[in-house]
């Protein structure tokens, strides 16, 4: 823990300003898209645990 304050210390000692590079507008279109993409990964996901569980010869 005394390693990660130290850190922490030496860090806040040495403080550079963040310096933003996008808009507000081209960072929220960045959490939309990856919003879009997590859903579809969690969705698929999904999908495939019911085709997984599926009986075989069975039709849907």
């Amino acid at each position: 823990m005394k390693q990660v304050r130290d850190y922490i210390n030496s860090w806040n000692d040495n403080a550079k300003p963040f310096t933003w590079t996008a808009t507000a507008d081209e960072i929220l279109a960045k959490v939309q898209l990856v919003r879009t993409r997590v859903k579809r990964l969690v969705n698929n996901k999904s999908k495939q645990r019911n085709e997984d569980h599926e009986t075989p010869g069975m039709c849907p």
